[in-house]
């Protein structure tokens, strides 16, 4: 059996905000109202690109 290894509690946790935006997709699709998580905008617009590769970001906002 495996010991299973002891893991320090977080005592800092980042705050994940949800981040709005509306963009182009390389194929000239308009998306609106996407809505990512990240800790910053900037990690959310990086998250944005992995999923839709060669986007156009047209606007970015905090939803509400």
């Amino acid at each position: 059996m495996r010991a299973h290894k002891a893991t320090k509690p977080s005592t800092v946790r980042s705050q994940v905000a949800r981040f709005g935006f509306s963009i182009r997709t390389r194929s000239g699709v308009l998306m609106e109202n996407l809505s990512i998580p990240g800790t910053s905008a900037d990690d959310a617009e990086r998250k944005l690109k992995q999923i839709y590769m060669g986007c156009s970001v047209l606007a970015r906002f905090v939803p509400d």
